[in-house]
């Protein structure tokens, strides 16, 4: 039997005495990675250069200093593809299917002068990867922090860490920067990794809900759970499809 796993949702706040930050070169998807990085940063680019530097603003709002500076592009999202941004990066495509334990990938800029408040992630069944394509400076002014220990970004190396934790980010300089982030389900969850990603899923898209209509956030915690359950129930019937076609929202 699998480790019990934390859910930010019902179970903050998280404590652990595992390490915040991992060492480089732990999983064998990082060498693999890098000796790629070089056509998946072409590619990831070349679509930053064609949408003009735009990409989708990241859903939490409580999260952005201003709500509207953390920006994404999803490639894959919690075991699902995004088959239409995937056509643009066959680089990396090939890559994450080489490497199935990897259950999320997304572009992601954080603008000048942008600041992403402490929070913590979904779950502790994963570490967080950001791997350096655009980094403008170094620390203090530019540079991540997991319960205050403070890394800074380097461009074509890849920053590993404990997602559960707090952690926080900012942008000081007065350039972008830009980083791939992929999601590594952990040895301990491996064999649970669909019924983790459909909850995490489920209740990303509970959240989403509850942004949209703000009355939803005076519901009792009994309430939001009844309503997580439907949703999970709705991505266990669509899972066959979205296996086939991709995510059924835009991430475009």
């Amino acid at each position: 039997m699998g480790k019990k796993v934390w859910y930010n949702y019902w179970q903050p706040p998280y404590s652990s005495e595992e390490p915040k930050y991992v060492a480089s070169g732990t999983f064998n998807w990082e060498s693999d990675l890098l000796k790629v990085l070089p056509e998946i940063k072409s590619e990831l680019m070349s679509i930053l250069s064609a949408r003009d530097g735009q990409l989708t603003k990241h859903y939490a709002d409580e999260v952005n200093s201003s709500g509207a500076e953390w920006h994404t592009l999803a490639f894959k999202q919690w075991g699902i593809k995004v088959k239409s941004n995937l056509k643009q990066a066959p680089s990396l495509a090939n890559w994450l299917r080489r490497h199935p334990r990897i259950l999320s990938s997304s572009l992601n800029i954080l603008n000048p002068g942008a600041k992403i408040t402490e929070h913590q992630g979904d779950t502790d069944a994963i570490v967080r990867c950001h791997i350096g394509l655009e980094i403008p400076d170094g620390l203090p002014n530019v540079g991540f922090s997991v319960e205050n220990e403070d890394r800074p970004w380097k461009e074509n190396e890849i920053l590993i860490f404990r997602d559960a934790f707090n952690h926080k980010a900012w942008n000081d300089s007065n350039k972008r920067r830009v980083i791939l982030v992929v999601d590594y389900i952990l040895d301990d969850y491996q064999n649970s990794k669909s019924r983790i990603s459909i909850n995490v899923r489920s209740f990303q898209i509970l959240q989403l809900v509850v942004n949209k209509w703000k009355s939803l956030k005076s519901w009792s915690k009994g309430l939001h759970r009844f309503l997580f359950f439907q949703i999970k129930v709705l991505l266990y019937i669509l899972l066959p499809i979205q296996k086939i076609t991709g995510v059924l929202r835009s991430h475009s």
